[in-house]
């Protein structure tokens, strides 16, 4: 059986572009620490990521742990889908937004589905309004 050239083409311009296709490159996983444990955390159990000086704290429903990374590595590694920055010291997962209220023209408060509130700033306002699509 000999294969048309044409067809080695087709086939070859097909696994190149496979290849070079983005590959989900974000990662599902995060690793809390709480003392001299660490655990790892699905990234669904995670309600945000909260900085405080040089601390970045994860909240789930339950608790707060510390994350092992920085808030600009977190949100690269798990990107933007579910993952939304609202200011500079946090991220929120959006999937766990339960209301919005303006607080300004510019900003909104936030409440999660703990009731914890954050505050959006002027910036990421209008992102996280599309994103929500409130």
């Amino acid at each position: 059986m000999q294969s048309h050239p044409l067809e080695i083409a087709n086939l070859v311009a097909k696994i190149s572009a496979a290849s070079d296709a983005p590959q989900s490159t974000h990662r599902r996983k995060v690793v809390a620490r709480n003392g001299a444990d660490y655990f790892l955390l699905d990234a669904d159990e995670i309600l945000a990521f909260q900085a405080e000086r040089e601390l970045v704290w994860i909240v789930t429903a339950k608790q707060r742990l510390l994350a092992t990374q920085s808030l600009r590595a977190i949100q690269e590694r798990l990107g933007e889908e579910q993952f939304q920055r609202v200011h500079r010291n946090a991220i929120v997962n959006v999937n766990h937004v339960r209301k919005m209220s303006a607080l300004s023209s510019q900003r909104w408060l936030i409440t999660l589905s703990n009731s914890l509130q954050l505050i959006v700033s002027k910036r990421q306002a209008h992102s996280i309004r599309q994103i929500l699509q409130w």
